[in-house]
């Protein structure tokens, strides 16, 4: 069965949510719970008008000056709202060995075509990834508290674009391998792939990389078990041709703040222990505890 495909906008805007809230304070909504919800809406109504800016640029890469109004570039910046796992915790507490790049069905790791090498940092990622025991007791992803996202029908959400699907055109395909969300938290983690194949990419900010940021804020915000949060951190372990990318964003009521790492190259031509140290840089943030004030604007780190 096809995954849900959350490209799209919200089928319910601030018009709609307004109209069908008057008739729930009829029935007996108490308005200040009528009020939260329609603050969500409108927040939900902006953050569309920011991701149809990203979504209908004419080039599907930006740099940090070219962005559209209210997202707010910070290179070469680490997130605020995740506490990483550090190597140590992974080798000593974890048990997680030393990483290698392998080849993958045949083809070198990191092969001429940058857009195979994307699906092959993909893989290379899954099967460590693999280790933090996604839905095992006492594994590492359940100290966490880190479980795969499902909508309200309990499908596995993604977004997912390319050549020739629909009305766009764009000039990489792209999607998120899996969403995931923590327990008692507001806090969103995903894994992407962006198979582009124009080369020297490294420099900009994707395309993708900002509707994917946009959107899941928008869901997750919409979501019951948020109601009591106004910032909604989403970290996205983003993987593109020859690289790994750790971005994190949240909105703080007026802006999006996107906090957009260096690149990390990976390559088979690298030392074992290079290889090793920098996959375990990855896998850290891909596990990293959720942390901060969420609760109000006013707390949001700038």
């Amino acid at each position: 069965m096809p995954r849900p495909i959350l490209n799209e906008k919200p089928s319910r805007n601030g018009t709609k949510v307004k109209g069908i809230l008057n008739e729930a304070v009829k029935n007996g909504m108490r308005p200040e719970q009528a009020q939260f919800i329609m603050a969500k809406a409108l927040m939900s109504d902006n953050l569309m008008e920011i991701y149809n800016a990203v979504d209908h640029n004419k080039t599907p890469y930006f740099t940090p000056s070219s962005v559209p109004t209210h997202i707010v570039m910070h290179m070469d910046t680490k997130p605020k709202f995740f506490i990483p796992t550090s190597e140590k915790e992974l080798v000593e507490r974890y048990k997680f060995p030393e990483f290698r790049l392998k080849r993958q069905k045949g083809n070198n790791v990191v092969p001429g075509n940058a857009s195979d090498s994307a699906y092959e940092l993909l893989l290379s990622f899954n099967e460590y990834f693999a280790l933090v025991g996604m839905g095992r007791k006492g594994s590492l992803a359940d100290q966490l508290g880190l479980q795969m996202l499902r909508d309200r029908n309990g499908e596995y959400p993604m977004m997912i674009e390319y050549a020739g699907c629909g009305v766009r055109n764009r000039q990489y395909q792209w999607y998120t391998d899996m969403i995931y969300e923590y327990k008692n938290s507001p806090h969103l983690m995903i894994k992407a792939i962006h198979q582009i194949t124009r080369d020297g990419t490294e420099k900009y900010i994707l395309q993708s990389e900002l509707m994917i940021l946009l959107r899941l804020i928008v869901m997750k915000s919409r979501r019951s078990e948020t109601q009591s949060h106004a910032i909604i951190p989403v970290l996205l372990i983003s993987i593109r041709p020859h690289h790994y990318v750790i971005i994190e964003a949240y909105y703080d009521g007026k802006n999006v703040h996107v906090n957009y790492g260096k690149p990390i190259a990976m390559s088979e031509d690298m030392p074992p222990k290079e290889q090793d140290r920098r996959m375990k840089y990855v896998i850290g943030w891909a596990t990293a505890q959720p942390c901060g004030k969420t609760a109000s604007y006013k707390d949001s780190p700038q």
